[in-house]
């Protein structure tokens, strides 16, 4: 079952690493940013892998494009559907899934406004507690 599970992961990573996804040319319907409507983006099922790299080609592909279309819109903040750290979620709030698969990708100016978190499925399967309190320490 274990080899398995690993052949699986194996080839989501590669089939990840073949075929990123392309966001292609953004248009911005929006002309004015500061108009006084509230812009945010929803995210879910953002999980990365559940071992190194942790991070994906489509993730940083989504977090770069989150980035851009954050500083054109002048979004307020982010929701987070769940399913954050695939495929059992974390340990602690020390678990280094914090660092690698939301610190050091999600990295754009426009994206250090506030994160309201939702736990999956995935996330249940580990310590959520952890990521409500990681939530105090995210830099």
């Amino acid at each position: 079952m274990l080899l398995v599970y690993a052949v699986h992961l194996f080839v989501f990573y590669q089939v990840s690493l073949a075929n990123p996804t392309n966001f292609g040319r953004h248009d911005v319907l929006a002309s004015n940013a500061n108009d006084g409507n509230t812009r945010f983006f929803i995210i879910g099922d953002w999980g990365g892998l559940p071992f190194v790299p942790y991070t994906t080609p489509s993730e940083i592909a989504v977090a770069n494009a989150m980035g851009r279309l954050g500083t054109k819109l002048n979004t307020s903040f982010q929701l987070a559907l769940g399913d954050n750290f695939y495929f059992s979620g974390v340990e602690s709030v020390n678990d280094p899934r914090f660092e690698h698969t939301f610190e050091r990708v999600f990295t754009a100016s426009s994206l250090q406004t506030p994160w309201y978190v939702l736990a999956g499925n995935h996330d249940h399967l580990g310590n959520v507690s952890a990521q409500i309190e990681y939530s105090k320490i995210s830099k």
